[in-house]
């Protein structure tokens, strides 16, 4: 992989501190639907007149380096209407831009070979976000800029069982836990759902953070033992580990490392020094107390050196040294690690020894978008591509690792795929300014 080379230059002054060159502005922003209020994906920010570019990420955050401000950032996307951002002075946060939808109507698409289909049609509500749940269907809908949300629980013919209203917040998302429990999450709060075929009830309501640093690290639950992940070494290195009901020994299963990252950051201790939270608080405090003695200008230049050096550490941190990726996924009853660090799928038995192991090379290709989807009730996983916005799934033969049939998702820039029995879901708004986002299915072929 080839790394930007970052330049910088050391200073004096403040315990151990670096910052840019001169001629390298780091830009950092985040770009929001105006009319929901969601971050937007795969948006290109480009500057003309300096011709560089980049996308957002799934979270809608962008980093882009200028040589000079002023800079006019123009932001595009095919759905969206064309937005120009004039930056004047280095932006001390990240930047917002708000985009508006395109006023195009379209006529609605019908394709004929009845591949793809519409799963919840009300044309009133929009889908935030849905989950299998056993063999039926739950989805977070809402209208309105989110004044009101749903609950909505269909089953295999798309109908609706049960229904609950009233949410309380602002409902973000719903997560499947490691056990298949589902819960509503909002900015605050998540609650476990008790589904009925009469009814959804809300329980047991816990704090996002408190929810975050117990649930999220379960991956798995089989034959009585919970499997975790924990990352260490600014997330290049991750360990799965298991602890039996009843006990409180955790067990480690399998630790796998980064080695490229995790010797490119060995090899640059101004990296280490970035990705250290502590040492940038350091940094942070020293400025704040430092002596009034100390000339204005001097004062101004550290704390515009403090902030060069917190926006290279969100650039290292989001852009260089990206976290290991190498998922615990459970098809049925066997539980798989894609080690792609290594290149390789290993298989655990249920006494957690190591049975088999696959080597695998789709990683390597150019288009892979680090992203494995499991379809667990059918025992198939497939690896993810991406190019200008179109998503590609390949079945990976588990047997020699060896890609199947290319299936093209029907739209570009869809979010939230699964796949379920032979289908895949997303879900997809298209460029009229009065449609809503939809949840789609389309089948996959063998």
């Amino acid at each position: 992989m080839v790394y930007l080379r970052i330049y910088l230059t050391c200073i004096l002054g403040i315990l151990f501190s670096f910052c840019f060159a001169q001629s390298e502005i780091l830009i950092v922003g985040k770009i929001i639907d105006i009319e929901t209020g969601l971050p937007l994906m795969n948006v290109n920010i480009t500057v003309e007149e300096f011709s560089v570019g980049t996308f957002t990420s799934e979270d809608g955050i962008f980093n882009l380096v200028v040589n000079e401000l002023p800079a006019v950032l123009k932001i595009s996307h095919i759905s969206y209407e064309d937005e120009f951002y004039r930056i004047s002075e280095i932006p001390v946060s990240e930047i917002i831009i708000h985009l508006k939808p395109k006023t195009v109507i379209l006529d609605e698409v019908v394709v004929s070979d009845g591949k793809i289909e519409t799963v919840f049609k009300d044309d009133n509500y929009s889908v935030l976000d849905y989950e299998f749940y056993e063999k039926n269907l739950l989805l977070l809908v809402y209208r309105n800029n989110f004044s009101k949300s749903e609950l909505i629980l269909l089953n295999n013919s798309n109908d609706t069982i049960v229904i609950l209203n009233d949410l309380p917040g602002k409902p973000r998302s719903i997560y499947k836990d490691c056990m298949g429990y589902i819960h509503l999450l909002s900015k605050e709060f998540a609650h476990q759902l008790f589904i009925t075929q009469n009814q959804i009830e809300l329980l047991y309501p816990v704090s996002i953070n408190e929810f975050a640093k117990l649930i999220y690290p379960c991956v798995a639950h089989l034959n009585d033992k919970y499997y975790i992940h924990l990352f260490y070494y600014n997330n290049l290195i991750i360990e799965y580990q298991y602890v039996e009901e009843g006990t409180k020994e955790m067990q480690l299963l399998r630790r796998i490392i980064d080695l490229e990252k995790v010797d490119l950051k060995k090899s640059n201790p101004i990296h280490s020094a970035l990705l250290n939270v502590q040492y940038l608080n350091r940094l942070e405090n020293n400025i704040l107390n430092s002596s009034n003695d100390i000339p204005v200008e001097i004062q101004i230049k550290r704390i515009n050196d403090l902030r060069n050096f917190e926006y290279e550490a969100h650039y290292l941190d989001k852009i260089i040294y990206t976290p290991v990726y190498a998922p615990m996924i459970k098809l049925i009853d066997t539980l798989t690690i894609f080690n792609h660090p290594e290149s390789q799928i290993e298989f655990y038995s249920y006494d957690d020894s190591l049975v088999k192991i696959v080597p695998i090379t789709y990683n390597s290709i150019k288009r892979w978008d680090e992203q494995i989807i499991a379809d667990e009730d059918s025992f198939k996983a497939y690896a993810v591509f991406k190019h200008s916005g179109i998503f590609e799934l390949r079945e990976i033969n588990l047997q020699n690792g060896n890609l199947g049939t290319s299936n093209k998702l029907y739209f570009p820039f869809v979010k939230n795929i699964k796949i379920r029995n032979g289908y895949v879901y997303f879900i997809y708004k298209d460029y009229s300014i009065w449609s809503k986002t939809k949840l789609y299915k389309q089948r996959l072929t063998p």
